[in-house]
């Protein structure tokens, strides 16, 4: 019951990308990351995966606390096996909701969901992706779409490195500052961040 609770979190494009094994002598729920399944365009570095595993762990805590268990969550337990995202010790007796919002969340669970059935992606019709283009005819935009798997493989690392990017340019901001500004200069910085992209940048 706890593991139909958990697997009702939201993952991005309705991949679930976890499998469970629980160990009865220990009563430990492990949940590990399922890489073929998780191949979205947009899991840059894993990122979309583990916000999902983030919501399972919610939900993990929530059911605990509804079917009155106790449960400690581990995140990344062991470096050693990456995969494994999380580890949830058991045990009876639990604390039960702290308060009705608490309870609250927990009811709502299986409510707020879309379709959690696995299946195979479909292209969209060609009538379909005609009239989506066509809705953009007399403006400053169009609509492009494309369904080769390198190009969105391509977009979606482009698309993570621009937000990483965003995200250290906020830290320069904030004055948090990379290492390698901070020991070795602005250029070498630049050097470093240009390596991580994956179209060719020179740093001149």
């Amino acid at each position: 019951q706890l593991v139909t609770l958990a697997s009702l979190a939201p993952s991005g494009g309705n991949a679930q990308p976890w499998r469970f094994v629980y160990h009865t002598a220990e009563s430990v729920l492990e949940c590990w990351l399922v890489p073929e399944r998780a191949a979205a365009f947009l899991d840059y570095e894993r990122r979309a995966s583990h916000l999902a595993f983030g919501a399972l762990a919610e939900n993990l805590r929530l059911g605990a606390q509804r079917l009155g268990l106790e449960i400690l969550i581990e995140v990344m337990p062991d470096p050693a096996r990456e995969t494994l995202i999380l580890r949830a010790q058991l045990g009876p007796g639990g604390p039960g909701f702290a308060d009705s919002r608490q309870a609250l969340l927990s009811a709502w669970i299986e409510k707020r969901v879309t379709n959690r059935k696995l299946g195979s992606r479909v292209e969209l019709p060609t009538a379909l992706a005609t009239e989506l283009g066509s809705l953009f005819h007399g403006s400053a935009c169009s609509l492009e779409l494309n369904s080769d798997p390198t190009a969105l493989r391509l977009f979606g690392e482009l698309h993570g490195e621009t937000s990483q990017a965003l995200e250290d340019l906020r830290d320069l901001a904030r004055g948090i500052y990379p290492p390698l500004l901070a020991d070795k200069g602005l250029a070498v910085a630049l050097e470093g961040q240009a390596r991580k992209s994956v179209v060719p940048v020179t740093v001149a």
